[in-house]
């Protein structure tokens, strides 16, 4: 964790009882700050993150409002940054370097039936409520033949060997299966170093514009 300012459990335990296997709060510099840690939450704020159309230096007063039951003071605002996505770093669900990335917003359709399928879990029921951790060790068990696990599978799917129709209709199918650009070279490269500097102790208050008061 960058510098030790930001502390917070990132997997899944079942040997604690649930309120600490299930944290809902972070500590920055000692002191501790209650969190939403319910996966629709996260996901809200991770496609805040994602979107091209708000200034970088909005996103990260954005994600700590949401976040954060109670705002940390400005002095606090890099360490609260880190500290939400060392929050939601938690296992991948691939070990393969080559595996094919989940896009949250893109593969909705395959998470979701995925989950009712393999589970029984209905993602849109406003009953549902899960943590992140648990959300996350949840997506990370999906099987084979799921629609979630099939999609990854088409993304990163090797081709050369096929031949004929065969092979156009799996150039089609991993195609489709590929999550569509959403940011200008520029405006991606921008939203990495932001993404770095928050992660790694970086200069998260010259990318962000935040002037402490």
């Amino acid at each position: 964790m960058p510098n030790g300012s930001a502390r917070t459990m990132n997997r899944l335990t079942l040997s604690r009882q649930p309120d600490k296997a299930l944290p809902e709060h972070v500590l920055l510099q000692g002191e501790r700050f209650s969190v939403h840690p319910d996966f629709r939450t996260v996901l809200t704020l991770l496609r805040l993150m994602d979107d091209p159309e708000i200034e970088d230096r909005h996103k990260g007063l954005k994600l700590i409002e949401r976040f954060y039951a109670d705002c940390p003071p400005a002095a606090l605002v890099p360490d609260a940054l880190r500290a939400f996505f060392d929050f939601i770093r938690g296992p991948e669900r691939q070990s393969d370097p080559e595996a094919g990335k989940i896009d949250y917003e893109f593969d909705a359709d395959a998470i979701y039936a995925s989950f009712r399928m393999q589970y029984g879990i209905d993602l849109l029921d406003p009953g549902t409520r899960l943590h992140w951790y648990a959300f996350t060790a949840l997506l990370s068990g999906l099987g084979e033949g799921t629609p979630l696990v099939e999609r990854l599978r088409l993304r990163t799917l090797d081709t050369r060997k096929l031949k004929g129709k065969a092979k156009r209709s799996a150039e089609i199918a991993k195609r489709n299966a590929q999550p569509p650009a959403r940011e200008s070279q520029r405006e991606q490269a921008r939203h990495n170093a932001l993404t770095e500097a928050l992660m790694n102790g970086g200069d998260a208050n010259a990318l962000l514009g935040h002037e402490a008061r």
